[in-house]
């Protein structure tokens, strides 16, 4: 499997931040290192695959249980039997997650991206990728789209883009969204259960599910549901997979000696934030639609026209403890 790595050096000309991404595997992103500042040890903060999902046997190249770092297009999270109605007409999209019996999580993380860009310099180094969907690739999903992704990497901060552009002749529906999972080590060097980390995610209402973890398609109030993180916490043992409607600031994780901060532009409007049974890592995944938006469009599906452009980007960035 073919890997591209970004580089920025540190202050005293060793590496201080990197970036593994994978242009096979639809620019799936490996692993990002990152320091808050100059004088500080970079540490791994998207933790790498074993972290975040399940192992499994005779899996393809770019199979993940876990989806750790994927690209989540032309949809996100789950489509019930991958059935859904465009216009009029039923499509079935690939049952990918047979347990489920869902399509999860879009098409383009086994597809092959081509690498158009690459520039490394002492401050900054970025990286393109590009690839274009025919609408006959894919079955279930008959739809013409060009996406671009845009990685930049400064020693302190990672910055994805994502551009989605409909090529074809009928207006399409996308949604898009990134599966990172995250973790920070504590004052020693230690990396424990994320139960030991403090979260916070700014956010006021969460989408209802069913036991199936379906929208019923009612969103409520997170104050005095298990989804209130307004205010910093920590997870303890709860299980937490769960969408909930972005508000203004950004979501922190936070140890000891370090915090995290992810944002989000504007087009995505929810956070989905997973647990894994390993309790080692937070998926905090920002998303523009809600689970089953292909079928319930009120939950953030894009209708995407004709020569109509759809961009969205997410910024990570690191600091010391009392920054």
């Amino acid at each position: 499997m073919e890997t591209l790595r970004l580089k920025v050096a540190s202050g005293e000309g060793k590496t201080g931040a990197e970036a593994l991404f994978s242009p096979r595997c639809g620019g799936r992103v490996h692993q990002i290192t990152l320091s808050p500042g100059s004088d500080s040890p970079a540490i791994p903060i998207l933790v790498p695959e074993a972290a975040g999902a399940v192992s499994g046997r005779n899996r393809a190249p770019c199979d993940t249980a876990g989806f750790n770092g994927c690209m989540l297009l032309p949809f996100n999270d789950r489509i019930p039997n991958g059935v859904y109605r465009w216009n009029g007409t039923s499509h079935q999209l690939p049952i990918n997650d047979p347990a489920s019996g869902c399509a999860i999580h879009g098409l383009l993380y086994r597809c092959e991206m081509e690498h158009i860009w690459l520039e490394e310099g002492p401050r900054e180094s970025v990286a393109i990728l590009e690839y274009h969907m025919s609408r006959d690739a894919f079955p279930g999903y008959p739809f013409e789209l060009s996406i671009r992704l845009r990685y930049r990497l400064r020693l302190e901060s990672f910055r994805l883009e994502i551009e989605v552009t409909n090529q074809g002749n009928d207006a399409a529906p996308v949604a898009i969204g990134w599966h990172p999972y995250f973790s920070l080590p504590d004052s020693g060097g230690r990396r424990s259960s994320v139960d030991s980390l403090h979260l916070r995610v700014p956010s006021r209402r969460y989408v209802e599910v069913d036991r199936y973890l379906m929208p019923t398609g009612r969103t409520l109030p997170v104050e005095g549901s298990p989804y209130d993180f307004t205010v910093p916490r920590l997870p303890g043992n709860q299980l937490l997979d769960i969408a909930v409607q972005k508000g203004g600031a950004a979501v922190t994780l936070a140890s000891d000696a370090y915090r995290l901060e992810v944002k989000s532009s504007k087009t995505f409007a929810y956070w989905q934030l997973f647990i894994p049974e390993d309790r080692m890592s937070v998926a905090i995944e920002p998303v523009s639609a809600a689970t089953n938006s292909f079928n319930m469009p009120d939950l953030g599906l894009r209708t995407l026209f004709p020569e109509e452009k759809m961009h969205g980007i997410v910024t990570l960035r690191l600091f010391g403890a009392g920054a």
